[in-house]
C-alpha cells in the first residue's frame, strides 16, 4: 500500500490505488484484517463490506454473508451470491422469493419476464450505451447492474 502514496493523485487517485490493494489482498489472503492497512476509514469500511460479498463467492459459501455486521450488507451479500450462483445458472427455475427484500424479489420477477420477451433485451447483458431505456423500472442496484452488464 505504501506505493500508493507515491502517486501524484492526478492520473490515478491514491484512494483508488489503496482501495484496490486492500480489497485484492483481503480476498487473496482470506483475511479481512488487510482492510485495515489503509488509514482512510471510509476505504476500510468499503473493503470490509465488500469482503463478505467477494469471499462468499470465492469459497462458494453463502453462510459467510452472515458474518457481516450490518443487515444491509448481509442481505446484499446473500442476494449477490444467489444471483451469481443460482439465478445466472438457471433463470427459468430460480425462485425469486428466496431473495431478501421485496424490491429485490420484484426486480427478479421483472428480469425473468423480460428474458422471456423477444426483442432487444432478450438475453442480458445489453449494451450499456443503450442506457436504461432497455432495462425496465428496476428499483435495486443489483438487478440494474445485472440488466446492464449481466455480471
Amino acid at each position: 500500500i505504501s506505493h500508493c502514496q507515491k502517486l501524484d493523485n492526478e492520473l490515478v487517485p491514491r484512494d483508488d490505488c489503496e482501495r484496490n490493494v486492500i480489497a485484492s489482498k483481503s480476498i487473496k489472503n482470506d483475511d479481512i484484517s488487510a482492510c485495515l492497512e489503509t488509514k482512510n476509514q471510509e476505504l476500510q469500511a468499503q473493503c470490509q463490506d465488500n469482503y463478505y460479498i467477494q469471499f462468499s463467492q470465492k469459497k462458494d459459501d453463502i453462510g459467510i454473508c452472515e458474518q457481516a455486521s450490518a443487515k444491509e450488507i448481509k442481505d446484499l451479500c446473500y442476494n449477490t451470491y444467489l444471483i451469481n450462483k443460482n439465478f445466472s445458472a438457471d433463470k427459468d427455475n430460480f425462485d425469486c422469493s428466496t431473495l431478501r427484500g421485496i424490491d429485490e424479489q420484484a426486480d427478479c420477477n421483472i428480469i425473468k419476464e423480460q428474458l422471456k420477451q423477444p426483442g432487444p433485451t432478450q438475453g442480458f447483458p445489453i449494451n450499456p450505451s443503450l442506457g436504461m431505456s432497455y432495462c425496465p423500472d428496476l428499483k435495486t442496484d443489483l438487478f440494474t447492474a445485472y440488466c446492464l452488464f449481466g455480471f
